[in-house]
C-alpha cells in the first residue's frame, strides 16, 4: 500500500513539473491571447527583441490561429536544445507545421526565439 501511495505521489510531481511541451504550450497561448508579458516568462532574455516586433505586428493584426504541440524532442542526440514541433491552423483552416526550440535555464524550459 505504502508502495502505491509513492508512486502516486510520484506520477503527480512529475505530470505537475515543467517540460518543453507544457513550456510551448503556455508559451503559444499567451501569444494567441496577444499576452506579450505572460509570453515573456516562457522566453530567454535574448528573445526580447523579437517578441517586441510580435507585439507591435500583432497590434494591427488579429490572431485567428489554434494550434498543436505534436511533439519535442531533442534538437541532436546529447544536445540540450529541445525542439518543439506544433502544428498551426489558420482561419481559413489550412494548417502547417513550426518548430520552436527550447532551452533549459535554471531548471524552466524557455522559449529560444534568437
Amino acid at each position: 500500500m505504502k508502495n502505491l501511495l509513492a508512486i502516486g505521489v510520484i506520477l503527480i510531481l512529475f505530470i505537475s513539473c515543467d517540460s518543453p511541451q507544457k513550456a510551448t504550450e503556455n508559451f503559444l497561448t499567451a501569444i494567441q491571447q496577444k499576452d506579450f508579458e505572460k509570453a515573456r516568462n516562457y522566453t530567454t532574455e535574448g528573445s526580447e527583441e523579437f517578441l517586441v516586433v510580435m507585439e507591435e505586428y500583432s497590434s494591427s493584426q488579429a490572431i485567428h490561429h489554434h494550434f498543436e504541440v505534436l511533439h519535442c524532442a531533442p534538437r541532436e542526440e546529447g544536445s540540450e536544445v529541445i525542439t518543439c514541433i506544433y502544428r498551426v491552423k489558420n482561419a481559413s483552416g489550412s494548417d502547417f507545421e513550426k518548430e520552436l526550440d527550447l532551452v533549459n535555464v535554471k531548471g524552466k524550459w524557455k522559449v529560444s526565439l534568437e
